[in-house]
This record gives C-alpha cells, structure tokens and sequence, in this order.
C-alpha cells in the first residue's frame, strides 16, 4: 500500500527588473482515495540587486502572462512589489 504523496508546484507570476516573484503550491495527494488536497500557498519575492556580478551576464527575464488568471496575478504581485517598496523607504 502506498502512503500518502507530497506534490510541490512551481510558478513564477511576474518579474521585474531586479524581482523575481515565485508562487509554491504544496499539496497532499491521497492514491487510495483518488484525490489532492492543497495544504498551503508560498509565495517568496527574490530580489537581484544591482551590484551581484550575475546581473550583468544574466538579467531577469521577463515573464508574460498567456490568460486572464495569470495576469491577474501578475497584477497583483506588482502591486504588493510596489507596497512593499513604498514601506522599506519609508523607514
């Protein structure tokens, strides 16, 4: 009999210049029940910062979104970006 088995799933909604926006979707999925459950969202914001030596020979590429859904949340992660700037300069 087989156990229970975790699925992570990856997605990059939206970059930009120096961010770099990433989205883990963790599930559960129960083989003997014939179903998945999503037990948490992650979402984590990298940034690259100018002078990282990376940059110059890898910029972050652009991600453009191919349905409504995706750029909602491209949307969405640009503008918790730009809060989240707006609260870090102001200290």
């Amino acid at each position: 009999m087989i156990g229970h088995l975790s699925k992570l799933t990856l997605l990059v909604p939206t970059t930009t210049q120096s961010l770099l926006f990433v989205e883990v979707e963790a599930s559960v999925a129960k083989p003997e029940r014939m179903e998945i459950d999503t037990t948490n969202t992650f979402t984590f914001v990298f940034e690259v910062l100018s002078s990282d030596a990376m940059q110059q020979q890898r910029p972050v590429k652009r991600v453009l979104p191919t349905t409504e859904e995706e750029a909602l949340r491209s949307y969405e992660c640009r503008c918790a970006a730009e809060g989240l700037r707006e609260r870090l300069t102001a200290d």
